[in-house]
Order: structure tokens, then C-alpha cells, then sequence
């Protein structure tokens, strides 16, 4: 059990770089997160790696929402955003901050042929645009994605309409 729960325990890792810190977080974002125990660089941009953020609770969401608060003034880039996380960017209205960019994200694609699953990472500005105020949101997925087990073809496993919300503009 210690293992799985080590295993399981969210990882940050920091490092600066020219363009600012980046910061890659692994595992578990739950009731056993302490934020305030990562030192923040002094730097402006901060780039959040989340493709390996597996599960969120509330507790954890709350944790998340007031560590970004506690860092005003900076500049947010999310990328590689796990579908746990997409989740929440769509359910919670403030769980990025004011003026973050998602960078990149993750759409989950599933095999009907051997019950396959993959993760896409779906790029802004190949395939997807945030919608602005001028310009409605954009998503143009892979026009094929073959299983790496079988070599079927598979289909996005997301409700489109659901999952893609945060894309929309909102003021």
C-alpha cells in the first residue's frame, strides 16, 4: 500500500529556464497536496507541465485555485494538460487563472476494434484556437488516428460539445 500511495502522491518539479520556471507535475492532486512547500521562482512566466496529473478531488482543487491565487503578477502557460485536468478548466469557472494559455492539451481516443486507448495532444494553432471575442473557437482533430496495438482506426472517446467548452470565449 505505501508504494501505490507514494506512487500516487503529487510530484512538482521546478525548473528555470530563459523563457521562465516550469513547473511538472505527476500524480495526484488531492487532499495530501502542500503547495506552500514548492518554492517559486522570481521569475514572470510560469509554464505548467500536466500531462501526468492523473485524478482531482475538491480538496485538491481548492488547494490548486489558492496556489494560483498566491501567485499574482505572473504570466500562465499550461501545456500537455491531462484530461483530469481539462475537466476541471471546464467545470470550474477560475481554476486557471485570469489570462492563462493553454498551450496543449490532451484528447483520450478509443480502439472499438481491441478496446485500445490513446491520448492526442491537440496543439494551439494546429489543432485547436481559443475563441476570442472577434472569432469563434477552433478545433480541427487529426484526420486519422490508428491504434498502436491493432492498427484500427479509433475515435475520439470525449463528448466534443463537453470537452472543448473551455476553448470558448468568456469574459
Amino acid at each position: 500500500m505505501a508504494n501505490s500511495e507514494q506512487r500516487n502522491k503529487l510530484q512538482i518539479s521546478v525548473t528555470s529556464t530563459k523563457d521562465g520556471a516550469i513547473f511538472h507535475l505527476s500524480g495526484f492532486l488531492d487532499e495530501n497536496v502542500r503547495f506552500e512547500s514548492v518554492k517559486v521562482p522570481p521569475l514572470v512566466n510560469l509554464i505548467f507541465d500536466l500531462g501526468e496529473v492523473a485524478l482531482i478531488n475538491s480538496i485538491g482543487i481548492r488547494s490548486w485555485v489558492n496556489w494560483m491565487k498566491s501567485m499574482r503578477d505572473r504570466s500562465f502557460t499550461f501545456r500537455n494538460c491531462s484530461k483530469a485536468m481539462v475537466d476541471q478548466i471546464n467545470i470550474l469557472d477560475g481554476f486557471l487563472p485570469p489570462g492563462s494559455f493553454v498551450e496543449s492539451f490532451y484528447v483520450p481516443y478509443h480502439c472499438d476494434n481491441c478496446d485500445g486507448s490513446e491520448k492526442v495532444l491537440f496543439r494551439q494553432g494546429r489543432e485547436f484556437e481559443k475563441g476570442t471575442a472577434d472569432r469563434a473557437e477552433r478545433v480541427a482533430p487529426p484526420a486519422n488516428v490508428t491504434c498502436v496495438k491493432c492498427g484500427g482506426p479509433m475515435v475520439m472517446d470525449v463528448i466534443e460539445s463537453k470537452y472543448f467548452r473551455f476553448l470558448k470565449y468568456r469574459r
